[in-house]
């Protein structure tokens, strides 16, 4: 779906707004009497017109000399390595067509870059690599991604026995940062909500009507929503010209693809001052741990409280510019907080993906539950219930290789590595918990619910086996009694032919009767 879902998302809610306010508005003029009609006018005037009568007017605006610029997107994603004769093909044609062309660099062998990739695929155990790069691409040639990508460097990751997972460093073009720093600058305020149906009182002694309101959330978290729209925006444009060369796991299934965005800063995370502020920007004091005393990582982006189905699956790392170190060898600041950053959340990038795959099987886990129960233990449901378990077990192949495939106590372990210990217990920030342990928490509760279901569907389809054996023995049997029956009267026949005689004319004089 284009844009993950997220664009048509917000369409709906803006119909279901336009729409309750044009009927809110017109059925005052539908009412005789005036208390009601005057009623109805100020509960259109209350919710439509007067909804900021409850917020405080707190700016969220940047701080005065302050500001809050993106570096890159550091994005993740998954290849089988079943399709590995894809990707050679794809990874060239994607050389030949998208090579970048604004900067200097090496030539390298495609035979160098396609034992690469067999090494990478094939796990070889005297080869170091790891890990490829495949190069710095471009799609300047389109129009709608070179108004938002500048460029990005591509990098292969050996992730398991069965995937290979994919790094992108995306550098947006200084339209699209423009675009960014534009929302973050400034005191941002949604004069539209979401509508909500419920239950009201009615005009009866008892009883219930339906009934609309409309709901509004915090702006600031409301823009720290949009910041994350313009990043996945972006992502799947990417991903969606990138997919007719590669051959995606996660934008292929229409998941969100994770990431690391990264923003630079000479702004100061306090829990004191500019609270407002760092809660629009997803960066929320207690959601923080910090990578060091200039960087500063936020594991979930801060989203408004409106029921939603998407997965956002953004990881906002915060870099101060002032305190941080400045090295040479790098052409500009960002290209070496981007290098850095990647290199010091390598072990990270398992968790950040299977936190992603996790809310996609949560879905998917109670779609299947509610199939299987639909389905009733009859004898014509078998065919049913057979292509719903291959369909099962088709689906959960990623979740089953990931979750074995992978020494989760060993990459938890890993993962806390790249935090910095402290002596003082009550000074050790605890929220990489979300990253370093919760996913394996809700992948072991995601194994639970999938052997369940697939419990429930070999029961149903061992007795609606029995009932299948039971039916086709009983019309076994009474195939089996009629051959018999017709057996016998053949043998007949043949021993006194004059009987077969009579009742050959018996019946042609009844047909004769009849027609």
């Amino acid at each position: 779906m284009k844009f993950y879902g997220i664009k048509r998302e917000k369409l709906i809610e803006r119909i279901q707004y336009e729409k309750a306010k044009a009927i809110t508005f017109l059925k005052p003029f539908l009412e005789i009497n005036k208390e009601n009609r005057d009623s109805k006018k100020e509960w259109y005037n209350r919710i439509f017109k007067n909804q900021n009568r409850f917020r405080l007017d707190i700016s969220n605006s940047i701080p005065l000399g302050g500001y809050f610029v993106p570096v890159s997107v550091i994005t993740f994603e998954l290849i089988a390595k079943e399709d590995i004769k894809r990707l050679k093909n794809g990874i060239e044609r994607l050389i030949i067509k998208n090579t970048s062309h604004k900067f200097m660099g090496g030539m390298r062998s495609w035979k160098d870059m396609i034992d690469s990739i067999d090494n990478l695929f094939n796990e070889n155990l005297f080869s170091n690599n790891t890990w490829l790069e495949c190069g710095r691409f471009d799609f300047d040639q389109n129009k709608t991604i070179s108004r938002q990508i500048d460029y990005f460097d591509l990098k292969l990751i050996n992730f398991s026995t069965s995937y290979v997972a994919v790094e992108i460093h995306i550098y947006l073009t200084e339209d699209r940062k423009k675009q960014v720093e534009n929302i973050v600058n400034q005191n941002y305020r949604e004069e539209r909500g979401v509508v909500f149906e419920h239950f009201s009182r009615n005009a009866k002694a008892r009883g219930a009507k339906r009934s609309i309101t409309v709901q509004r959330y915090n702006n600031s978290f409301l823009k720290s929503e949009l910041l994350s729209d313009l990043m996945i925006e972006t992502k799947w444009y990417l991903y969606d010209e990138l997919s007719k060369f590669i051959p995606f796991i996660l934008h292929n299934k229409g998941i969100i693809p994770p990431s690391l965005n990264l923003y630079k800063t000479n702004l100061v995370l306090s829990q004191e001052e500019d609270m407002e502020f760092w809660d629009s920007i997803g960066g929320s004091w207690f959601k923080g741990q910090t990578l060091s005393s200039s960087e500063t990582i936020f594991f979930e982006p801060n989203l408004s409280a409106k029921p939603r189905e998407l997965q956002r699956n953004d990881i906002l790392i915060v870099i101060n510019e002032d305190t941080y170190s400045k090295k040479e060898g790098y052409y500009s600041f960002d290209f070496q907080a981007t290098i850095e950053m990647s290199e010091k959340t390598t072990n990270l990038l398992k968790l950040i993906i299977v936190k992603t795959l996790n809310g996609f099987f949560i879905s998917l886990g109670a779609e299947y539950r509610n199939n299987v129960n639909k389905i009733r233990m009859k004898k014509r449901f078998l065919k049913r219930l057979l292509k719903l378990r291959f369909q099962f077990e088709s689906d959960f192949v990623l979740f089953k290789r990931i979750k074995s495939e992978v020494d989760w106590e060993k990459e938890k372990v890993d993962s806390e590595g790249i935090f910095p210990d402290d002596t003082d217990e009550s000074k050790i920030q605890k929220y990489h918990r979300v990253i370093t342990e919760f996913p394996l928490v809700i992948q072991e509760r995601i194994e639970k619910v999938r052997l369940d279901i697939e419990n429930i569907l070999e029961q149903k389809l061992t007795i609606t086996g029995h009932i299948n054996d039971y039916i086709n023995l009983y019309k076994n049997y009474r195939l089996n009694v009629t051959m018999l029956l017709i057996a016998g009267a053949t043998f007949i026949f043949v021993l006194y032919p004059e009987w077969a005689k009579k009742l050959v004319l018996q019946i042609n004089n009844m047909f004769q009767f009849l027609f």
